[in-house]
Order: structure tokens, then C-alpha cells, then sequence
């Protein structure tokens, strides 16, 4: 097949293949022009990467793949100080970065996050939310700054039952199929339902210890 470059009298530079026009020069760069799908191909040998650049005086993102996967960086305006953000392996992991260290990767079982916190920010009107579950239900982690609370969920993330509620600057609620029976307060804990029952087994006695400064008494 024919490869022919031409140049007209207004400086535009055109490359064709077989008589078809495929690539053009233009005042702010070139134009791909393709019937179908149009391809740029970067190629390199098997020792050295392939590479594609794009970057402004501002800045720019370097493409580059070899045989350890494909990897996104960030550049400056020349192209360098390249900072890796993002990397995919071959029939494996997706990996996201912060400053060239990997904060998160995708795993055959799910996700893994790399660092010290999992952070989940919102505004002051949607709470902040973490669902964690399987194909027969789960659990929600769940705070809007006054509160945070875990709930049971179904298997499509759908709250059923309130477990354990915190109160921002106040006391700690715990539930049963629903039902508030738990909290502690300014002056200790309250039990909200009809009865308080203390269990152990045969070898060793149920006991209650109620005393302050004063003194006290066991119920056994």
C-alpha cells in the first residue's frame, strides 16, 4: 500500500495510507482521521516501554505500558517528575496511588486498602456511609457528625435493624431486633428493658456487684 505526504501552501502537512487521508497537521497539533475507529499505535521493543504524552504548560499525564502493566502518572510541563496514580496489571489487580504510594488495589475477593484509615467524607446534610455485605445481608457504618451508627442491612443494602447508635458528645445505645435495651449515660449505664440478666455456668456464680465510695453489696 501507498504512503504519500504532501504539504500545501498554507504549511498544512498531510500523511495518507493507500490514498486514504490519515493523519493531518493543524494550528494547534494534528488531527487523526480514520473511517471507523481511528488508532494511534505506540510501539516499542521488548526491553524498553511503550510511551504516550500528553502535558500543557501546566502539567500533564504520561501513559506508559511494559510487562508490568499499564501505569498512569502525572507530570510536569515538561514531562517529567512523573508521579504514578494509577496501574493495572495484566489479568490481575487495579491499583490507585497518592504521591507514588499505593493507597488502594483491587483483589480477586474484593478490594485492599494500603495505609493507617479508610476516610468516607460528606457534607453536613448526607451522612457519611459504609456498607459492608454478602448475597444474604450485611452491615452499614453510617455518621452525620451528631451520631454514628451500625445497622443490619439485607443483601441489597436495605436498613432492617438498628444495632449499636453513638451519640456525638453523649451516650452509647445498643439494640435488640430493634429495640433500644442498652445505654450508658452521665451517670453510668440504664437498661431499658424489664430485666437485667447476669449468666455464667455451673462452676462459677452469677454475681452483681453494686458499691460506690461508701461501700456496697453482691447479689449472687
Amino acid at each position: 500500500a501507498s504512503k504519500i505526504v504532501e504539504e500545501d501552501i498554507d504549511g498544512i502537512t498531510r500523511l495518507d495510507y493507500n490514498g486514504v487521508q490519515k493523519l493531518t497537521t493543524t494550528s494547534t497539533g494534528i488531527d487523526v482521521t480514520s473511517i471507523g475507529t481511528a488508532e494511534v499505535d505506540v510501539i516499542a521493543d521488548g526491553t524498553n516501554p511503550a510511551r504516550l504524552r500528553l502535558r500543557t504548560d501546566d502539567g500533564g499525564v504520561l501513559f506508559q505500558y511494559n510487562t508490568a502493566g499499564i501505569e498512569w502518572y502525572q507530570t510536569d510541563s515538561a514531562g517529567n517528575n512523573a508521579k504514578l496514580f494509577m496501574k493495572r496489571v495484566p489479568d490481575a489487580q487495579v491499583e490507585l496511588y497518592y504521591n507514588s504510594t499505593k493507597r488502594f488495589e483491587t483483589t480477586g475477593t474484593g478490594a485492599f486498602v494500603h495505609g493507617t484509615a479508610l476516610v468516607l467524607d460528606s457534607n453536613s446534610t448526607n451522612a457519611a456511609a459504609l456498607y459492608i455485605r454478602n448475597d444474604e445481608g450485611g452491615a452499614k457504618f453510617n455518621s452525620n457528625g451528631d451520631q454514628f451508627a451500625i445497622n443490619q442491612t439485607d443483601a441489597g443494602g436495605n436498613l432492617e435493624d438498628t444495632w449499636i447508635n453513638m451519640a456525638n458528645n453523649a451516650g452509647v445505645s445498643l439494640y435488640h431486633n430493634n429495640v433500644k435495651k442498652f445505654e450508658t449515660t452521665s451517670a453510668g449505664v440504664a437498661v431499658t428493658s424489664a430485666e437485667l440478666r447476669i449468666s455464667n455456668n455451673s462452676s462459677n456464680p452469677a454475681t452483681l456487684i453494686a458499691y460506690n465510695t461508701e461501700g456496697g453489696f453482691d447479689i449472687v
